[in-house]
């Protein structure tokens, strides 16, 4: 139990400082724009992997090789702002979660555009579970 705190507690750690070196201190425009969704660290804080999105605007595969780039970087930032001496080996990956959302959420408008009868039917049983 111990371990999982300890585990969980340096990925939002990892998360926060990752966080502040893309915002302050990076200089490629592609690490500036990466927002960090999730840190998943290993329980022997080996190995830590990044979720982040970025976006629309700004291309996904030339983020994803700014930040292989930048991993080596990335570590010794990481280890002089948080003073240990055993950085995880960094590994990032697009969190698709945002995607498969906005994804959903335009499958379902095009249903609502299609049968607008539905989307009346589903507020009149809204107003009924309410009373």
């Amino acid at each position: 139990m111990a371990k999982a705190i300890r585990v969980q507690r340096a990925a939002s750690i990892f998360q926060r400082e990752l966080a502040n070196i893309f915002l302050y201190k990076a200089k490629d425009f592609y690490l500036k724009e990466v927002m960090i969704t999730s840190v998943k660290v290993t329980r022997d804080l080996k190995t830590a992997r990044i979720y982040y999105i970025v976006s629309q605007r700004i291309d996904k595969q030339r983020t994803q090789e700014a930040l292989d780039k930048a991993r080596g970087y990335l570590r010794t930032m990481l280890a002089q702002s948080l003073i240990i001496r055993d950085v995880p080996e960094l590994f990032f990956s697009y969190d698709k979660g945002l995607d498969h959302a906005e994804h959903i959420n335009e499958i379902i408008e095009g249903y609502k555009r299609e049968h607008p009868d539905i989307e009346d039917e589903m507020q009149v049983n809204e107003m009924q579970e309410i009373e």
